[in-house]
């Protein structure tokens, strides 16, 4: 019992050691990222992954993503939400359009 409450005590004085050292290292987490990506299974057990990422495109920034899937691969310019294009690009048949397909 001795034992066990010396490692409670020593685990906890490391973790609080850890904590402060890195407290000056903490970054500011917020929804200015230009790009995140996203890797994982899908339904079927088929892998995935998307690429968000901004670009711009007549000075304006323009979100796009970069998928590879059961949908096959490819760049599209897109404001759905990653959720979303991870639900597409899990579907063999999806149509995945950019937002200006009729240009």
């Amino acid at each position: 019992m001795q034992v066990v409450k010396v490692a409670i005590a020593v685990g906890l004085s490391c973790h609080f050691a850890l904590a402060a050292s890195n407290k000056n290292e903490q970054r500011q987490l917020g929804n200015d990222e230009e790009s995140v990506a996203f890797a994982g299974a899908c339904f079927n057990g088929a892998p995935y992954r998307l690429h968000l990422f901004q670009q711009r495109v007549n000075g304006e920034l323009q979100s796009f993503y970069e998928y590879a899937g059961p949908a096959g691969k490819g760049v599209v310019q897109s404001e759905t939400a990653p959720k979303v294009m991870a639900e597409r690009v899990c579907r063999q048949q999806a149509e995945i359009i950019n937002v200006r397909y009729w240009e």
